[in-house]
Order: structure tokens, then sequence, then C-alpha cells
């Protein structure tokens, strides 16, 4: 017996005793060790099949079409906003702020983005400007020159303290009458005690438009005697609450308090925003103008 190179005990069967009554074969030769039987492989053909399960026939498909989209999901929840693009807003459009806004006509973006208009004051086509019926000033605000008794007509026209503005001209206030350059109250004044031309004596007082004697005004009991004129403090604009206390321009006397009204740029008729009960009160202006004015009456009412 010799071994192998690899450590296997091959068999010289030529030097084994072969004679008669000897049956060595290789299970004698090697008492010890046993060799096991190794099954040999069977052929490819014998083998047991694999069940793969049923089977589906492909149709013959281009190769564009071998790859199919099988049950695509749905998306519902497309969020409201988007980052669009710089590029993607309408024409006449810009990005500002992460907004298309159309810069013809914001106010906040007037022309180009961050360009805000001053306060009153509208944008169109671009341009910063004041809504119809009121116009400019040097000061960026919008005025109603229509009815503004500190822009009457113009921009920085003024009118005097017993005057209003109706329809861009000043002109005396209600209850006033004008007599050459001034306004003149026909009721009360006794150098114009109903008339242009009828002055009281210098014993007599004007009690709603005629001469009478000094203790007449007490007769009525919401007048009173501011020299020789008596008048109602409650309405007067020339002895508003007292005597020679005369209203501002741009103020009127209501429940003898002088208090401010204010032209309203943009509206045309009451209501208007801005005016609300609690604050101020919508009114036609004073003097008989048909554009209306915020009256600042504690009252809530108009004068």
């Amino acid at each position: 017996m010799a071994l192998s190179g690899c450590g296997v005990a091959s068999l010289d069967l030529g030097r084994l005793d072969s004679g008669p009554g000897a049956d060595i074969g290789v299970d004698s030769a090697l008492p010890d060790r046993a060799i096991p039987d190794v099954p040999a492989e069977p052929p490819v053909s014998d083998r047991p099949m694999v069940d793969v399960g049923p089977q589906r026939d492909v149709p013959h498909a281009d190769v564009a079409d071998a790859a199919v989209v099988m049950d695509t999901p749905t998306i519902l929840d497309v969020p409201a906003v988007m980052d669009i693009p710089v590029d993607a807003c309408p024409t006449a459009y810009a990005r500002c702020g992460g907004v298309c806004t159309d810069v013809a006509i914001d106010p906040a973006n007037c022309g180009r983005c961050g360009r805000r208009c001053a306060a009153g004051l509208g944008c169109a086509l671009g341009v910063c400007a004041c809504p119809a019926g009121s116009v400019g000033t040097p000061m960026d605000t919008c005025v109603v020159t229509a009815i503004d008794p500190t822009h009457c007509g113009a921009a920085m026209m003024v009118c005097r303290n017993d005057q209003v503005c109706v329809s861009g001209a000043c002109v005396c206030r209600p209850g006033l009458t004008a007599v050459g350059a001034l306004c003149v109250d026909l009721r009360t004044d006794p150098l114009y005690c109903g008339s242009p031309t009828t002055v009281c004596a210098g014993d007599q007082v004007c009690v709603v438009g005629a001469c009478a004697d000094v203790h007449a005004c007490d007769s009525f009991g919401h007048m009173q005697l501011c020299g020789a004129a008596c008048v109602d403090l409650r309405s007067d604009p020339l002895h508003c609450g007292d005597c020679g206390t005369a209203c501002a321009v741009g103020t009127l006397c209501t429940d003898g308090t002088c208090v401010d009204y204010t032209p309203v740029v943009g509206c045309l008729t009451c209501p208007c925003p801005g005016c609300s009960m609690d604050a101020a009160r919508c009114c036609m202006a004073p003097g008989g103008g048909d554009l209306p004015v915020c009256v600042a009456s504690p009252m809530g009412h108009c004068p």
C-alpha cells in the first residue's frame, strides 16, 4: 500500500494475494476505514422539477413597451402655494416678496417691487396718483379741492375761518352772508341786522334779524348776548360755546364745540369708509356741497 500526496490510501492490487480461497476486496483490505457510499448524480433528465406556480403568457412587445407602470398612485394633496420661479408670473406681473403682483395698480409695489405710494395715493399704470375727484399736493397727499377749505380750488389755497369751500371756491359759512369782502350774520350782527344796510341803535341789540330792546334776548332760553348780538352758542361759528370763540378753518360748531371735518378722498357719497358712528359721522359738505365729509361729531349727528 502506498500513500498519495493527498493523504488518501491507494491500493496496489497487484501485490495482494489473489489465490484460491482468497476473497480479498477493498473492504477486507481496509477493515478499519470504511468508505461511505456516495450516491451518484442522477442525469439531468431524471432530476425532480420544482413547481414555480402557474406561468403567464407574456405577449411579444417592442422594447419601448417592455416597461409597464402598474398601479400608479394619484396625487391628491397639491399645495396651494408653490415656489413659483421668477419667470412664472403672468405678463405685467412681478414677483415681489414671493408673490406675483400687478405692479401697474399695486400701491405697495407701484411700478416696481418695494415702491410704496404715500398714504391716500393710489397706483395707476405704475405711477402713484390720487383717486378720481382729488389732486396731489407737494406733500404727497391727496386733497378734494372742490370742498376742502385748506385746499380750495387748488392744492395750497386756504379759505378764511368764516368761509367754507364749495365747488372749489371760498364762500361764506352757512348762516353767514357776504357783504362786500365780509361774511356777516344778518340774524345777530347789530351792524347788519336783517340786511346789509340796517344798523341798530346804541341801546338796541340784534335779535333774530331785528333790532330790539336789550332784554329781548332773554325771551330765547338758548340765546345769549355777546355784546349787541343775541347768539346761539350751540351753533354760532363766530361764538361757539362762548362769546368771541370763532371756529378755525376746517372746523364746524356742533353742540357748542368746534369740531374738525375732513373731505373723504375717493368717496362721492355717504356712507364712506373711515366715517364710522364711533369716531366720525359722514355728512354732506357744509355750504351746500354735494360731496361728503367726515365730521368728528361728539353727539354722533351732522351739524
